[in-house]
């Protein structure tokens, strides 16, 4: 990983688009040098290529206060993304060396930390950790012949949000054979810097140190040719409702409500992010009715404006009133 190229002039904070960057950059043809690429997001969950966005995060949180839903090309799990975050992508040759290897990738940013007085250490996961607590999640894509080595650095995020999005539901139960995070105590590097820096402080150490490391070789400007690439991206990939839903493995939902005068049982089996087969069982709405709120949900899509929409609807059945987003999403 000695001799990368930064590329510094990444100034957007949109989650979409810079996931886009990473992709239009690993797939320029006849191009073999490898890059460095370092980013902030504004506040955003990220989840793992082979995730189900209805299993990781908490839909309704991040509706409620306009917070984006991403899904990104590689694996490994969920993560927050906010301000206080800083990304590094090392976009390289593919190689059976380095493939599912991330010390290579890791150790440069580990000796730079522990050059800062952190004292960061590479776990059995590829997290980087301070006391057992997680601060950088990594993951890896690759393609033909080039691969993508990823990463998120928590400096001075806000963990309580993070913690807040990526709850999974409480009420609910969705099962499948999805990619499940791991649920890690997670720390910020800032609280472990003995000299107060800021996020800006922070990047500009790390890439000095870098370059003094001799891991950045040189700097280059993003060309006008991948910022295109990476616009087509974004609105054919990252910003559709089919890949950060509908990739979501099929995943049944069950869950049950009781009341005092009687309970509600509700089963379904979710399809690229669409119900599919609802099942409903109660001791206390007619089965004419049942009838009707299962229909109205079949072939929907599973998202908080269309349940919404499905709600209201039920409402005017003159049906109990059943808060339908908590039981999809809390």
């Amino acid at each position: 990983t000695q001799n990368m190229i930064l590329i510094d002039n990444i100034l957007s904070n949109i989650p979409a688009y810079n996931l886009a960057i990473e992709e239009a950059l690993l797939r320029r043809e006849n191009d073999h040098n490898s890059y460095l690429l370092i980013y902030i997001n504004s506040p955003s969950v990220v989840i793992g290529r082979h995730q189900n966005i209805y299993e990781e995060v908490n839909l309704k949180y991040c509706h409620n206060n306009n917070i984006p839903v991403l899904r990104r090309i590689s694996g490994g799990g969920a993560v927050w993304h906010d301000s206080g975050n800083l990304n590094f992508s090392f976009i390289t040759d593919k190689s059976a060396k380095l493939v599912n290897n991330y010390q290579p990738f890791l150790q440069p940013v580990v000796s730079a930390l522990r050059e800062m007085g952190v004292n960061a250490v590479q776990n059995e996961q590829n997290d980087l950790t301070l006391d057992e607590k997680k601060i950088c999640g990594t993951a890896q894509f690759t393609s033909k012949d080039r691969m993508l080595t990823h990463g998120t650095l928590l400096f001075n995020a806000d963990l309580q949000k993070a913690r807040s999005a990526l709850s999974m539901p409480l009420h609910s139960f969705y099962n499948s054979k999805s990619k499940k995070s791991r649920i890690s105590p997670i720390a910020n590097i800032a609280e472990y810097i003995n000299q107060p820096l800021d996020m800006e402080e922070f990047k500009q150490r790390l890439i000095n140190i870098l370059r003094k490391n001799n891991i950045i070789k040189d700097v280059e400007t993003l060309n006008d040719n991948v910022k295109s690439a990476a616009k087509k991206l974004m609105d054919e990939r990252y910003e559709q409702w089919l890949w950060n839903y509908g990739r979501s493995p099929v995943s049944m939902f069950k869950s049950e409500m009781h009341f005092s005068h009687g309970h509600i049982s509700v089963k379904m089996k979710i399809e690229h992010g669409i119900f599919k087969e609802v099942a409903m069982e109660s001791d206390f709405i007619k089965n004419n009715k049942i009838n009707r709120i299962e229909n109205l949900f079949k072939e929907q899509k599973n998202d908080i404006l269309c349940v919404e929409k499905i709600s209201n609807e039920i409402k005017e059945l003159s049906v109990y009133n059943i808060d339908w987003l908590t039981l999809l999403y809390e």
